[in-house]
């Protein structure tokens, strides 16, 4: 366990994984400390890179290509004194990411797994690839990404809403609403709901589906912008299996040459390809930099 004692006012956070759980939460002290649960702490230092000063944390698990660093459980708790401004940025290959208590400004890049945030104040931004958004009672920012997942938002004060939903559902249900600018929610396949506890001032939202039903309520009608185009045109390439190939064909990032990447071009689905890109981050035979170049191209 490494503990810290913060008496700056502002603190910034880094956190890097590739395979494990992320929790943050409060501390009970004005120390911060951080515990990893499964990484046995004779090899601590060999897995993982650890940073920190009077206001900076940065954990990096280390990024060799090689399968022993990236297959180990680098699960993680990181508990936090109440009463700072953190600035975060999570960036999680294979894990959920859970954050309670805490107020920060956090930009997330979650790959495979679910976020889960309860009791916070926060300012949100980032994508998510894969997995289920959570929110429960919390004061809001969000400019957020989902790429393939469900968002649900509950008990909590919105005030700027701007998401984009490419496969899943969203939610948001007794929760109030004061906006400081004009929210948008874009869903390309999935449904919109929307139950506002209240509604306070008069920006707008405008709600858009390509592929899903919208259901608005307790908003005033004139402040909400509705348009479904439902439709037969394909929301997303169904051949992700024929465009990765031709990613990992032009890729030249350093790979080795000599991989054989398995791609399956009949039946394909962007789930299944972001396993295979995760596998070979997993087995070493590419970097962190390049699975996320390559989970991007997916995505475009």
């Amino acid at each position: 366990m490494i503990t810290q004692r913060i008496e700056e006012k502002e603190y910034t956070i880094f956190l890097k994984i590739f395979k494990g759980d992320i929790k943050i939460v409060q501390s009970n002290d004005e120390n911060l400390t951080l515990e990893f649960e499964k990484v046995r702490k004779g090899t601590l230092n060999e897995v993982i890179e650890i940073e920190f000063n009077d206001n900076f944390l940065h954990v990096s698990q280390k990024d060799e290509k090689t399968k022993l660093f990236k297959s180990i459980d680098c699960s993680l708790t990181l508990s936090l004194p109440k009463g700072i401004k953190y600035n975060s940025e999570i960036k999680n290959f294979n894990g959920d990411i859970s954050i309670k208590d805490i107020d920060q400004k956090l930009k997330l890049e979650s790959f495979n797994g679910d976020v889960d945030i309860e009791n916070s104040n926060s300012h949100i931004s980032g994508t998510i690839y894969r997995g289920d958004l959570e929110i429960s009672q919390s004061t809001l920012e969000l400019d957020i990404k989902n790429m393939s997942g469900d968002i649900d938002i509950k008990d909590s004060k919105i005030k700027t809403l701007a998401i984009k939903s490419y496969s899943g559902d969203l939610e948001i249900k007794s929760s109030d609403f004061n906006l400081l600018e004009n929210g948008t929610i874009k869903s390309f396949a999935g449904d919109i709901t929307i139950d506002a506890k209240s509604y306070m001032g008069e920006k707008n939202i405008s709600a858009k589906s390509l592929s899903g039903d919208i259901k608005i309520n307790n908003i005033p009608e004139h402040l909400v912008e509705v348009e479904n185009l439902k439709s037969n045109i394909p929301i997303m390439n169904s051949n992700l299996g024929s465009k990765l190939s031709s990613i990992m064909k032009n890729f030249s990032f350093g790979v080795n040459k000599n991989i054989e990447v398995e791609v399956n071009t009949k039946d394909d689905n962007k789930g299944s390809n972001i396993d295979r890109i995760l596998k070979m981050l997993e087995d070493g035979k590419i970097s962190s930099e390049e699975a996320t170049k390559l989970i991007l191209a997916l995505n475009n």
